[in-house]
């Protein structure tokens, strides 16, 4: 279990604060001025001061130094709070007067002091990515930053902002739409016009689809509702196929058995529903319950099933098991069509195709990838960090 939550921090509300007289913390500050307007620095080191004294967003504290009591007045309501006196008691005692505050606070290359760290970023503002190994390996985090940097277009922001703006366009579509719509500009041609800088062209293929989804609202409710049946395989993620974890990241509701791993339940989105509901099968098909407290009858089931479809257009049952052996997904279908409700079967990796099902995609390679328009090589000179 990660020991660490990541979140994205506020600095431009109120300065972070830096302490200390190391060389190190030069490195840190640079890595903060790429977010923050205004850095407070509490510093007695010449090579500290002389090494940001050009720079307008540093703001060298005087008066004051690290090993001034003073200075623990100035931790109140920091963001955060980088510390490195050169003593470690000193630092201990710093970090420590911070953590009191509920102050984020790090101490480079001192683990036991950090409730924070400092990630390798990729910055494609909006969009911001950053990967941290807890302080365990710097090294590694910058090789994984710079793989993503070559993954991710320098014009990825403009396309965070051209979908901000067409949120009031899309309102009044239910929300499972409006999420598969902006998948579909996501994966076609509208998002290369965009980070083209083609505006005008994108905003005309906008137009076009959003009319033709307009036109298309009045089909019938049998058209729209689709169930799908996701063979889960014994649970690991690694079987799953690129159809069946694409499915998992886009349902709204989510029912799963006891064979499915957390790690499969962790592609769903953090809103979706998830509905533990075990359904136990004797050999000759027949359903028996009361072995576990989720035991549901195939009635009670499909009843779920059926009130989550009036609501949600996104529903997946994740079967769990060797779908060889088990043939659940065959059973929901047929029992799903008994009570009029559309099915979908997207078999794991590991299963063989067959005829009625909907087969997996194959796995796309890094220069399908670059075909597709999204790899590029960018500079991107945010390079500080673990």
């Amino acid at each position: 279990m990660a020991s660490y939550f990541p979140i994205f921090v506020d600095v431009q509300s109120v300065s972070p604060l830096v302490i200390g007289d190391s060389d190190v913390l030069t490195s840190k500050i640079r890595l903060l001025s790429k977010m923050a307007p205004i850095i407070d620095v509490v510093s007695s080191s010449s090579s500290v001061v002389e090494t940001l004294a050009s720079a307008d967003q540093i703001n060298v504290l005087a008066g004051v130094t690290a090993h001034d009591d003073a200075v623990l007045s100035m931790m109140a309501g920091r963001p955060l709070v980088i510390i490195e006196t050169g003593d470690p008691a000193r630092n201990k005692v710093l970090a420590q007067h911070a953590r009191s505050l509920g102050v984020p606070v790090n101490v480079p290359d001192t683990i036991s002091l950090c409730s924070f760290f400092l990630g390798s970023i990729v910055d494609r503002s909006p969009v911001i990515v950053a990967i941290s190994t807890s302080g365990l390996a710097p090294v590694l985090a910058q090789h994984i930053r710079a793989r993503i940097e070559d993954m991710l277009a320098p014009a990825t922001g403009r396309l965070a902002h051209y979908l901000f703006r067409l949120r009031d366009r899309m309102k009044h579509f239910p929300h499972a739409m409006r999420r598969g719509l902006q998948h579909q500009i996501l994966k076609g041609q509208i998002a290369q016009y965009v980070m083209a800088g083609k505006a005008t062209v994108a905003d005309n293929a906008i137009m076009h689809m959003l009319g033709n989804v307009s036109s298309s609202q009045d089909r019938s409710h049998a058209e729209k509702v689709r169930i799908q049946i996701v063979d889960a395989g014994a649970g690991a993620k690694g079987l799953l196929s690129l159809d069946a974890a694409e499915a998992i990241r886009h349902a709204d509701s989510i029912f799963y058995d006891h064979l499915v791993l957390d790690e499969v339940l962790d592609l769903a989105r953090r809103e979706a529903k998830l509905t533990l509901c075990q359904i136990v099968h004797y050999a000759n098909g027949q359903l028996k319950g009361g072995q576990h407290k989720d035991d549901m009858s195939m009635a009670s089931l499909l009843g779920k099933l059926k009130a989550a479809s009036k609501t949600n257009d996104r529903i997946v049952y994740l079967a769990g098991g060797d779908p060889r052996h088990t043939r659940t997904a065959d059973f929901m279908l047929k029992a799903l069509g008994d009570h009029g409700l559309a099915g979908q079967h997207i078999t794991s990796a590991a299963t063989p195709r067959a005829p009625s099902y909907t087969a997996p995609r194959p796995a796309i390679n890094a220069s399908d990838i670059v075909q597709l328009g999204v790899i590029n090589n960018p500079n991107n000179d945010l390079r500080e960090g673990a």
